[in-house]
């Protein structure tokens, strides 16, 4: 497993809002970007399709994702594992988030590891970075947008 990012970000969404969202799949299916699909299979578990754009191919993955070590309001580590459609391999990423109250919103502090396998290995971590980045600040967007923006 490789270091993809780490990152600290402010969104203007109270904490307590951003924390509601990995309690709904219908709302968490309306901020993650490229999500598809989104159902609920237990108490922090989900499965779902996401979409992704690397370069010029648009990835469509069988996720699944579990929430653990969660500290309401505070901490949580989001592990996902998927399977392109179409492609061989897959990936695994793991990825501890912590919430912090900021005058703006909520200061988040972010890490990802990720491991791919097969043919999804030869992007290579330039091109998924760049990529991950992207989704990063379209989903500061859409939960700005689906949460309401603290004034």
């Amino acid at each position: 497993m490789s270091r993809l990012a780490e990152e600290t970000v402010v969104v203007r969404v109270a904490r307590d809002r951003i924390w509601a969202v990995f309690a709904d799949a219908d709302v968490l299916a309306q901020v993650l970007p490229g999500c598809e699909g989104l159902t609920a299979t237990g108490d922090g578990a989900f499965r779902g399709v996401l979409a992704t754009k690397l370069q010029f191919l648009t990835l469509r993955a069988d996720v699944t994702a579990t929430l653990a070590d969660r500290v309401p309001p505070d901490h949580l580590r989001l592990e996902l594992e998927g399977k392109p459609r179409g492609l061989a391999g897959g990936f695994r990423a793991v990825i501890p988030i912590d919430l912090a109250e900021d005058p703006d919103g909520t200061r988040i502090h972010y890490t990802v590891d990720l491991a791919t396998s097969g043919r999804l290995a030869t992007f290579g971590a330039p091109i998924l970075r760049d990529s991950f980045r992207k989704q990063v600040a379209t989903l500061i967007q859409n939960l700005e947008r689906v949460q309401g923006t603290v004034s």
